[in-house]
C-alpha cells in the first residue's frame, strides 16, 4: 500500500510550552495505480502515433514533386487512403472529394505537425534518451533527417533516443545551459561553453571534416571582394553560431570591414534572405548549404571561405551512464559499415560519426572567445 503524509503545527503564544501538531495520512495506491497506468497507456500511445508519419511524409513528397494540375485523381486518391487504408488495401470504393492539391498539402502537414508534437515531446519515458540538435536549419527539415538517423542508432544500440531542436539558437543555448538534453550536437564553441557549465562531455565528431565558414553572396551581384561589402547588411545565424557567425564575422573584423550584422535565428533564414535580396550577404557552412532546397542554393555562390576547425560536437550529459553511452558510440561508428547507415548519413553529407575526447576542442578554447549565449545573446541583437 502507498500512503502520503504531511503535517503543520503551530505555538500558542499565551504558554510558551504550547505546541500543537496535527499529522495526516493518506492512502494514494489508487492514484499511484493510475500513474502507471497513465505511463503504459502513453509508451505504445506514441509509438503508435509515430507510425502513420512514414506515410505522411511519403504522401507530402507525392504532392511537392507533382505540378498542380498533374495527375490530380492519383492524388486525391492518395489523400483518401489517410483516411481509409483498409478500403485502399481491399479494393473497396474510396470516395472522392473535390480538395484542391494546395488544401490537401496544407492538411497533411498540419496532421504531420500534430502527431510530431505528440509523438516526440508529450510521452518522453524514464528510459529514453533526449538528443539535442542545434538548430540550424528549420525544425521539419532536421526532423526529416534526423529522426530516421537516430532510430536506427536506438534499434543497433538497444536504446531510445529521441529527438530535440528549438525554434532557434538562442533558445537552444538556453535549454543546453539548464542541462535539458541528454545528448547534443553542438556546434564548437558551444561545446567549450556548455562542457565547462552544464557538465557535457563529448564522446564523437563528424568523420575527416573540418568545419569551415562561408560568406554567400546572390549568384548575380557584383561582389568579388570581402571589402564590397563595407556597410551592407550581412546576415547571420546568432551571434554564438560558430562557423557560420563567429568565423565570418572574425574576418570581417581582421579586414577592418564594417558591415551591418542582423542574426535571423538559421542557416537556412540566412541564405533564404539573401537569396531574395534583404541582405547583401550571409554567414553559413558548406554542409547547411549543400542541404538548402536546390532552387534557393542554386541562387547563391561562395564569396570568401574561413580557415578550418575542429567540427561539431557529440555530446553527453554527465547523468547519463557509461555503459548506455558506450553502446551508443558504437551504434554511431558501424553506420559508415553497411549501405543503411551510409544512406542514413548521406542527408548530412557526413563520410561517417568518429570517437572524439574533450582536447579535441582545445583549439578553440585558445581562441579565447567570449560571447554571450542564450537570453544574454538575444538581448545583445
Amino acid at each position: 500500500m502507498a500512503f502520503q503524509f504531511w503535517g503543520f503545527f503551530w505555538v500558542d503564544r499565551s504558554n510558551a510550552s504550547g505546541i500543537f501538531r496535527i499529522l495526516f495520512w493518506r492512502d494514494i495506491a489508487k492514484e499511484t495505480e493510475l500513474n502507471h497506468t497513465k505511463g503504459d497507456f502513453l509508451a505504445p500511445a506514441a509509438h503508435a502515433l509515430r507510425t502513420p508519419l512514414a506515410s505522411i511524409f511519403g504522401f507530402s513528397e507525392l504532392l511537392l514533386q507533382r505540378k498542380p494540375n498533374e495527375n490530380a485523381h492519383a492524388v486525391g486518391w492518395s489523400f483518401a487512403c489517410l483516411y481509409d487504408r483498409s478500403a485502399a488495401e481491399s479494393g473497396r470504393e474510396v470516395v472522392l472529394m473535390n480538395f484542391s492539391v494546395k488544401y490537401i498539402f496544407r492538411r497533411i502537414a498540419g496532421i504531420s505537425l500534430f502527431l510530431f508534437s505528440i509523438a516526440t515531446q508529450a510521452a518522453v519515458q524514464p528510459d529514453e534518451i533526449t538528443v539535442g540538435v542545434v538548430p540550424q536549419q528549420a525544425a521539419t527539415a532536421l526532423a526529416k533527417v534526423w529522426v530516421p538517423l537516430l532510430a536506427e542508432i536506438s534499434q543497433r544500440a538497444g536504446v531510445r533516443l529521441n529527438f530535440r531542436t528549438a525554434p532557434d539558437i538562442p533558445t537552444f543555448e538556453e535549454r543546453m545551459k539548464n542541462g535539458e538534453y541528454t545528448i547534443a550536437y553542438m556546434n564548437p564553441y558551444h561545446y567549450t561553453v556548455f562542457s565547462k557549465q552544464a557538465g557535457y562531455r563529448a564522446f564523437s565528431r563528424e568523420k575527416g571534416r573540418k568545419l569551415v565558414g562561408i560568406i554567400v553572396i546572390h549568384k548575380n551581384a557584383p561582389f568579388r571582394s570581402l571589402s564590397e561589402l563595407t556597410g551592407k547588411l550581412v546576415a547571420f545565424p546568432a551571434p554564438a553560431a560558430f562557423a557560420a557567425s563567429i568565423l565570418p564575422r572574425g574576418e570581417f573584423s581582421r579586414q577592418d570591414i564594417a558591415i551591418d550584422a542582423r542574426f535571423v535565428n538559421s542557416h537556412d533564414s540566412v541564405y533564404r534572405g539573401v537569396a531574395q535580396g534583404t541582405f547583401a550577404a550571409g554567414g553559413g557552412i558548406k554542409r547547411t548549404l549543400e542541404a538548402m532546397d536546390p532552387a534557393i542554393a542554386s541562387q547563391l555562390r561562395i564569396l570568401a571561405t574561413t580557415p578550418a576547425y575542429v567540427p561539431h560536437a557529440f555530446a553527453a550529459h554527465a547523468n547519463l551512464p557509461e555503459e548506455t553511452l558506450n553502446k551508443i558510440v558504437s551504434a554511431m561508428q558501424s553506420l559508415d559499415k553497411d549501405d543503411v547507415g551510409r544512406h542514413l548519413l548521406e542527408p548530412l553529407s557526413f563520410k561517417g560519426i568518429e570517437p572524439a575526447i574533450d582536447k579535441d576542442w582545445d583549439e578553440i578554447r585558445q581562441l579565447r572567445i567570449t560571447l554571450p549565449v542564450g537570453k544574454a545573446s538575444a538581448s545583445d541583437r
